[in-house]
């Protein structure tokens, strides 16, 4: 059951419920605290319902062979991957990251936990495989080094953390909180 309806293409509560997976998900790869996932709102084919959630749509939501990838990044590369992604009008980013952006699509301010990205800084990212080989013209994240691979495709594994919910008793929910914006 989905609590609302979240459309897909855009920024909002489906990006967000997406990428606070991805990091929970990303988490269980690696015994290594995971600092926050970056995924490509391209990548949610559908929009999620209000109400009834079916095993297909879900399927057809994330349709792609991807998989689940932790890597390290420096903080300088990683602002360079912001800036791609500001580009095309920014992407999902899990619950610890901020990232504002001016018209000009460059960086006015981009924090982890409230304190800017340090460029120096080595961080761990949950991703999908795609992004970390430079797809999606994400070449910064190609600097980064993979530390842990997961052997289920993405779709599969959002389906089976679904499934958790249902059994659970929980619904599918996020906000629609700006995460990466442009600056008004």
């Amino acid at each position: 059951q989905s609590a609302k309806a979240m459309p897909n293409g855009k920024l909002g509560a489906l990006s967000n419920w997406v990428s606070d997976v991805a990091k929970e998900l990303g988490q269980k790869l690696t015994p290594e605290p995971v600092d926050f996932a970056i995924m490509n709102k391209g990548g949610i084919r559908q929009p999620m319902p209000q109400g009834d959630v079916s095993e297909g749509l879900i399927g057809v939501m994330f349709p792609f062979d991807n998989r689940l990838v932790v890597m390290k990044i420096k903080g300088s590369d990683l602002l360079d991957a912001f800036k791609v992604m500001a580009v095309r009008g920014g992407d999902a980013v899990s619950k610890e990251l901020k990232v504002l952006y001016n018209d000009d699509n460059e960086i006015v301010s981009a924090k982890y936990n409230g304190k800017p990205i340090n460029k120096n800084k080595i961080y761990t990212v949950v991703t999908l495989n795609y992004l970390a080989d430079g797809g999606d013209y994400m070449e910064p994240f190609k600097k980064g080094g993979i530390i842990a691979k997961g052997t289920a495709k993405f779709g599969e594994e959002m389906l089976e953390y679904v499934k958790g919910l249902t059994a659970a008793g929980k619904v599918i929910d996020s906000s629609g909180e700006s995460r990466m914006y442009e600056l008004d």
